[in-house]
């Protein structure tokens, strides 16, 4: 039996060609990556229920007369102070109580007003207190811009 040596005819048919198989491969990716559906982020924030045995204030008699609920949060020092309409809430749970308490005789805007320097931790704090009170109408109050002069 002769075995044939591969003459350069041979080995010009035998290779691969390599750009059109790149070009191929390319052109599936794009095509893999336009029909995938990416999921889409969830829309509402985690909120913590108030612990159990948590001191709640009683509610007045008649609903109080609100056009809306400003809650105000300014820092001194390392503190942070949080007021609602004027009334000072130690904790956010307390400010939670006195939401849930409003929100069951009125519904009003909530404006929430943070200093710059207060942490954005207590901003979504404040949040989670109005939506665990089921607020639906929540804004943030707009930072006063540098006056001139």
């Amino acid at each position: 039996m002769e075995f044939r040596k591969p003459s350069s005819q041979n080995e010009d048919r035998m290779q691969i060609r390599m750009a059109p198989m790149i070009d191929v491969v390319f052109l599936l990716l794009i095509f893999f990556m336009c029909v995938s559906k990416w999921k889409q982020p969830e829309g509402n924030l985690a909120a913590e229920l108030p612990a159990k045995g948590a001191p709640i204030d009683k509610a007045p008699e008649e609903p109080p007369d609100l056009e809306k609920i400003v809650i105000k949060l300014k820092k001194s020092g390392d503190t942070v102070y949080i007021k609602m309409n004027e009334r000072l809430c130690p904790t956010f749970d307390v400010l939670y109580n006195h939401l849930r308490i409003l929100r069951q005789q009125v519904d009003v805007p909530v404006i929430i007003d943070v200093d710059r320097d207060v942490q954005f931790r207590f901003a979504i704090s404040a949040l989670n207190a109005t939506e665990k009170a089921k607020f639906s109408n929540v804004s943030f109050a707009a930072p006063l811009a540098a006056l001139p002069g």
